[in-house]
């Protein structure tokens, strides 16, 4: 097998890696935010703006 064609799997390895595992749990996680509206997440974007100029 060449290098070239053990990049080419790697790269379609992590890609299939990323679709099936990191993007649904963000989506929960934003279905999760948006729907139970958690305090620790309001009082997070508050801290985060503190600081911001106007």
């Amino acid at each position: 097998m060449k290098l070239s064609e053990r990049i080419v799997y790697a790269a379609i390895i992590i890609l299939l890696d990323l679709l099936v595992f990191v993007l649904p749990i963000m989506a929960f996680v934003f279905v999760y935010v948006i729907l139970a509206r958690p305090r620790w997440f309001r009082e997070w974007v508050l801290r985060l703006y503190e600081d911001a100029p106007a």
